[in-house]
């Protein structure tokens, strides 16, 4: 309680002091928005109040400081892009409800077979997969149990060696780096993306869609997954010695214990199957010379019809379906409170503060005095902007450290008149890559529940894999992004 009253009173102090003292030639709608979000943000990275109540504060303070009208401050809090992330939320509650996300990581585990290195391969192809659709909390929750069973089954033949202990660790850590580096192939794989996605649109006018992010974002998921692979199973806790039949048998019983894939399943992986088509078709490709129309183009009004069209249409089927198991439809309006409409609020709260810094020309100040950094070269830039935010994101939420930056990073881009991209893509990547310590993401802490880590295992296998990220993402980005 005296840790919650203390960062209280550091963020209305900072408030008061920001908007009530002269600085910088500041007007008073910039003196309060950047006292806003000095407040967010304070409340954001302590976590003194719930995240998505910090969220809501825009919607009081600007319409009463004259920033914004309540109407358009309301705005952004139906951005197109919560949409999309609601229904991709919808889906994938849809897909833990009826059972399978289990089918398919236990199938992706079999299909890749029992080598004990394949086994890790197995799982962290399972894991990136599903938190390329689904939130990584939630899919790191429903994979640590069943790599937990895997240990279990283990330890009742083997006795507790240095091999199986290294086994363990690194099972429970590639599930949870997995879950992360999954996330960042798609735009809801991860709210920061989505986060981007939407400050960008807000203040720049142009927009991102599913297949854009997709053509970023897979190419670096799969080749940091790969090296994580490598680096757990080689290099950071190397194990030999475990029995392949064993483990056989545990994954065959894992496969036989599922039930045949009943009615509300199957039209659960239908509507996943066709939601996730329709993302990746919807605009269409680009080949040069060679060009295959989106489907969208064939509707009279194509150009209404975006990605969250697409998620929400799908969403909605589910509740039209009727279930064959419970007399009501495969999905119910009580299935849908269980989502986490937290962070639904903390991107409204985002996309509200993005708007205010350029209704307000905030974004411009702030460019003017940090615009020295641009003069910084690219390689040099991109790579400070990647640390900067991996660094940031091991001690605070991925999706506020997004929330504050981008807009400020927007603002340099702009004073600078370099393209804002330049800035806002590694820094949306860079907050994606938090692998050293548990408080950094969900995903760290849920594994460090599991009884089979300790912090400096997480750390010496997690800083290694944080400079590779580091490294190669700011090549990626320099020679085929930016």
């Amino acid at each position: 309680m005296k840790k919650r009253f203390f960062w209280l009173t550091i963020a209305f102090m900072g408030f008061l002091v920001i908007l009530l003292f002269p600085s910088g030639g500041l007007t008073f709608a910039q003196k309060s928005v950047l006292s806003t979000t000095f407040l967010m943000a304070i409340l954001w990275l302590s976590d003194a109040i719930p995240m998505g109540a910090t969220a809501l504060i825009p919607l009081a303070i600007f319409p009463l400081f004259g920033v914004m009208s309540a109407s358009e401050v309301a705005r952004p809090y139906a951005h197109r892009l919560i949409f999309l992330f609601l229904g991709g939320l919808i889906i994938a509650q849809a897909i833990q409800k009826w059972g399978l996300h289990k089918r398919i990581a236990v199938n992706i585990v079999n299909v890749l077979g029992v080598n004990p290195g394949a086994i890790i391969l197995g799982f962290m192809v399972a894991t990136a997969f599903l938190s390329m659709w689904m939130s990584n909390t939630a899919t790191t929750l429903m994979m640590m149990p069943i790599g937990l069973a895997l240990i279990q089954s283990f330890s009742k033949d083997l006795d507790e060696s240095t091999d199986f202990s290294n086994f363990s660790k690194t099972l429970m850590l590639s599930i949870a780096f997995a879950a992360s580096i999954g996330g960042v192939a798609t735009l809801v794989g991860t709210p920061p993306n989505l986060v981007f996605a939407g400050m960008y649109n807000k203040i720049f006018g142009a927009q991102i869609s599913f297949a854009k992010w997709m053509e970023i974002g897979l190419p670096i998921s799969i080749f940091i997954l790969a090296f994580a692979w490598i680096y757990l199973v080689f290099f950071g806790f190397p194990f030999k010695g475990l029995p392949r039949d064993n483990l056989k048998s545990i994954v065959e019983n894992e496969r036989a214990s599922l039930a045949s894939m009943g009615f509300e399943e199957k039209v659960v992986f239908v509507v996943f199957l066709l939601t996730a088509i329709g993302w990746i078709t919807r605009v269409g490709f680009n080949f040069g010379s060679f060009k295959i129309r989106g489907w969208a183009s064939f509707f009279p009004y194509g150009k209404y019809i975006k990605d969250s069209t697409v998620a929400m249409f799908f969403a909605t089927v589910l509740f039209f379906v009727p279930s064959k198991e419970d007399g009501k439809m495969v999905m119910d309006f009580s299935d849908v409170v269980k989502i986490p409409w937290e962070v639904l609020f903390l991107f409204g709260g985002g996309f509200a503060l993005a708007e205010a810094f350029k209704v307000s020309r905030l974004t411009h100040w702030i460019g003017q005095r940090l615009a020295f950094i641009t003069h910084l070269q690219p390689l040099l830039l991109v790579f400070v902007v990647i640390l900067t935010l991996g660094t940031l994101t091991q001690f605070t939420s991925n999706t506020a450290t997004t929330t504050i930056m981008l807009p400020i990073l927007a603002g340099i881009a702009q004073t600078a008149k370099i393209d804002p991209l330049i800035l806002m893509i590694p820094a949306t990547l860079g907050a994606s890559f938090a692998f050293v310590l548990p408080v950094a993401t969900p995903p760290n802490a849920i594994v460090m529940g599991s009884g089979v880590l300790e912090i400096r295992d997480m750390a010496k296998a997690g800083i290694w894999l944080q400079i590779f990220a580091t490294v190669f993402v700011t090549f990626y980005c320099y020679f085929f992004i930016i």
